[in-house]
């Protein structure tokens, strides 16, 4: 009786000890760099444990803070009871050098207890060097009255990642400057846009005596291939200088200047292939999912609305609906919606939402099926996998139909079908002419139909022999252009009239317009190469041997067929 008793006593404290640990509740801060210089980025992570809900934060100072992340999940404790969780990302940039103290977050346990943080700082280092004098060695990308730069992470890069990245460029204030081209990259290699808008919200910075205009651009750059690879970044710039000594009738003249940046020679890795999960669609980057449904009530057949957030940074135009974790025919699927929110000057950061329509074929589920979605983290060179809620729902069966009422139904309507199939033999004049007879209505229109159906189906074969045939003209007028600037040995110019020949042939697989064609739309991995070859020689602007010409031309010819 003793011992019977000690068990149960054992087993209630192991139960309570289990059920307080799931229900502790807990704020705990992570700081991913102590360490910045004054100007950079960094990020940390507050993890809020135990159905807090007021949570509050004491007022940070000399640091600017942005949240950019935001998920919960929701844990079953042994007693049916629910506990949940808060994770919040946040990205802080320091306003002066020196130890700076984070935010404080704190709130309110169910006992009344105050609970927070750790108080955690951040070491900022100001920069001994200026921006524009640290890379006093190299003069290339610098101009007497503009100066251009670039600041990439420094760390390991992938390609189809979009890397974030400033481009700063600096005018002199002794003459009045202007744009004539946002910044491009120099090589076919990478993929950067920084666009026609830029932002001048910076003060003026003061080098040597001097005044300069601050203008950036605020962007990310996707590597298109892996190895050892130079970027280097050009602007079209102009400065007015005053032709005369000022007056009413005062003239200027425009100044031409081209700056590029620094050449900066990046090591660019494949993904790895090891663990990449079935779900893995390209995005790369660090993401979050938020997700609700709009009913959890409803009946078999009944369509609900699941929407999945996607936020964080990272390359959003990779990122693809989640997928169904199995193929169920529990549910079945409509197409989804989705839209994209930036929120910050680079559109690095932002929202990705969807918009999942599903319907219950069955009763007999409980819970919406689970969708999944994979991305690699770059700095921290691991794939991750996370997943929708499975929201509990019910679900009732559909509509009942009585089957005696349906069979009685149906024996009446037969009664009365067989009822006026003998009215019709009776009425029948075999004596009428033939045109009064209604069979030879029925025989024209059926045969009126099949004259028709053959009539369409000549015309779309006929027009897609002149598809073919426009295709096949197309391709010769380019061969035959290419063979003339061949003998002239203008080879760049026949290597960019190879590239629309590709385009062509592949817009017709593809039914677009050759145009929009470019090599991320190709799938063959020769041709995909090959268009990317082109490119870096239609950017570099430089001339190519006679040899190295022939041997790209034979093997698009070879790949093209033609």
């Amino acid at each position: 009786m003793v011992v019977r008793t000690m068990k149960k006593n054992i087993i209630i404290l192991i139960f309570l000890t289990i059920n307080g640990f799931l229900f502790s509740q807990t704020i705990d801060i992570e700081l991913q760099d102590s360490y910045v210089n004054l100007g950079e980025w960094t990020t940390f992570r507050v993890t809020v444990s135990g159905n807090i809900t007021n949570l509050k934060y004491s007022e940070p100072k000399d640091l600017t803070i942005t949240q950019i992340g935001k998920s919960s999940s929701v844990n079953l404790v042994l007693n049916g009871s629910k506990s949940s969780s808060l994770i919040l990302t946040y990205r802080v940039k320091p306003q002066k050098a020196g130890t700076l103290k984070l935010p404080i977050f704190y709130s309110e346990n169910s006992n009344g207890e105050s609970i927070k943080s750790d108080q955690l700082v951040l070491y900022v280092e100001e920069l001994k060097d200026d921006i524009i004098t640290k890379h006093d060695t190299t003069k290339e990308f610098e101009t007497q009255y503009v100066k251009l730069f670039i600041d990439i992470p420094d760390r390991n890069l992938y390609v189809g990642e979009a890397i974030p990245v400033e481009i700063v460029a600096y005018f002199s204030t002794s003459y009045q400057p202007g744009i004539d081209r946002s910044p491009y990259i120099k090589t076919g290699s990478f993929v950067v846009d920084t666009g026609q808008k830029y932002f001048n919200d910076r003060p003026e910075k003061v080098i040597n005596g001097e005044r300069w205009l601050q203008v950036y651009w605020k962007s990310h750059l996707t590597p298109l291939k892996a190895g050892k690879l130079d970027l280097e970044i050009v602007m079209d710039s102009y400065i007015d200088k005053p032709t005369s000594n000022g007056g009413f009738f005062s003239s200027s003249e425009r100044q031409e200047i081209k700056t590029t940046t620094e050449i900066k020679t990046l090591n660019i890795k494949m993904l790895p292939i090891n663990d990449r999960p079935d779900s893995f669609s390209g995005a790369i980057g660090d993401f979050s999912l938020n997700d609700s449904i709009n009913l959890t009530d409803i009946s078999v057949g009944d369509p609900v609305t699941l929407t999945m957030d996607i936020f964080g940074e990272g390359n959003f135009q990779r990122i693809n609906v989640p997928k169904i974790s199995s193929e169920s025919e529990s549910w079945k699927l409509y197409p989804e919606s989705s839209s994209y929110r930036g929120t910050n000057k680079s559109n690095y950061q932002g929202v990705k939402s969807f918009e999942q329509i599903l319907a219950p074929t069955t009763d007999k589920v409980t819970t919406t099926p689970k969708f999944t979605f994979s991305y690699f983290n770059p700095i921290e060179e691991k794939y991750y996998i996370i997943s929708s809620t499975e929201f509990p729902i019910s679900v009732s069966p559909s509509q009942f139909i009585n089957k005696e009422v349906v069979d009685e139904s149906n024996n009446s309507f037969n009664e009365k079908k067989e009822e006026i199939r003998h009215k019709v033999e009776k009425k029948v004049d075999f004596n009428r002419t033939i045109f009064e007879n209604p069979l030879l209505y029925v025989a024209l229109t059926s045969t009126l139909l099949t004259l028709i159906t053959i009539l369409v189906i000549s015309i779309l074969s006929k027009r897609q022999s002149s598809d073919v045939s426009t295709l096949k003209r197309d391709q010769k007028n380019l061969l035959l252009k290419i063979k003339l600037l061949e003998n002239s040995k203008n080879y760049l110019e026949a290597l960019n009239l190879y590239k629309n020949l590709i385009q062509i042939t592949v817009s017709d697989r593809l039914k677009c317009e050759p145009q929009a064609i470019t090599h991320l739309d190709i799938e063959d991995g020769k041709i995909k190469d090959i268009m990317v070859k082109l490119d870096e020689f239609k950017y570099t602007s430089r001339s190519i041997d006679f040899e190295t010409y022939k041997a790209l031309a034979d093997g698009i010819k070879k790949e093209l067929k033609c």
